[in-house]
């Protein structure tokens, strides 16, 4: 994710896609998805991001469109953060490509930034066990689980 508001630009392209997804319903999004997963992502990986959007509603997806379009710019609000928090991104993520999610965790008072290597914007289903193990880690030196 990114703290930012999306600038005009991306706005518009939000706000055209959920005016496209009311119109025509979601069989293009699924036919043509946006860049989840990278470059070499397995077809069976593909299928399953293809049979999550096909099970969506498109008005759901359209909400979520707009939901992001409007969304303010969250990035004054980082500093106030005062528990320990993770970002994660992945080196093979062209939606939101590191560059643009690394600043958030130096914002952050107890930010740790982990870049996942390979994988694309869904790296919890694309480098699972890598993911997983992440969280544990995390999760286990906070004491939110158990070793």
């Amino acid at each position: 994710t990114k703290s930012g508001a999306d600038d005009d630009a991306g706005k518009e392209r939000r706000r055209a896609l959920a005016a496209r997804l009311l119109a025509e319903g979601n069989g293009f999004l699924v036919e043509s998805p946006p860049p989840l997963l990278s470059a070499g992502a397995p077809e069976d990986l593909w299928a399953s991001v293809r049979a999550t959007i096909a099970a969506q509603p498109a008005a759901a997806i359209a909400s979520a469109s707009l939901g992001m379009a409007e969304r303010p710019d969250s990035t004054p609000d980082l500093a106030g953060i005062d528990v320990p928090a993770l970002v994660v991104t992945s080196t093979g993520d062209t939606l939101i490509p590191p560059e643009a999610t690394s600043p958030m965790a130096g914002q952050i008072p107890m930010g740790r930034l982990v870049t996942l290597e390979g994988a694309g914007h869904l790296s919890n289903l694309e480098a699972p066990e890598a993911f997983t193990e992440l969280l544990r880690g995390e999760l286990m030196a906070i004491g939110a689980v158990a070793g």
